[in-house]
């Protein structure tokens, strides 16, 4: 298992069987993210840039989450 700092792109995560979470910036919701909705094109990029393309189930605003990506040995980091 690679160090987490390594990776940068969700293509690169997902290879590594990773969990993301986010947590919105408007309301404070924390909901887990759906490696299935992680597949899209539109997503395959930075980790960094991911919380923007995520709308908030809560309060269905589109503020730009903060993501927590954490890896099967229990590494974690937050983009």
């Amino acid at each position: 298992m690679p160090s987490i700092d390594t990776i940068e792109t969700v293509r690169d995560a997902l290879a590594y069987d990773a969990a993301f979470s986010a947590l919105c910036r408007s309301c404070g919701h924390r909901a887990d993210v759906p490696a299935g909705k992680l597949h899209q094109p539109r997503l395959s990029g930075g980790i960094a840039g991911l919380g923007h393309h995520l709308r908030c189930t809560r309060c269905g605003r589109k503020t730009g989450a903060i993501i927590t990506v954490t890896l099967p040995d229990g590494q974690t980091r937050t983009y």
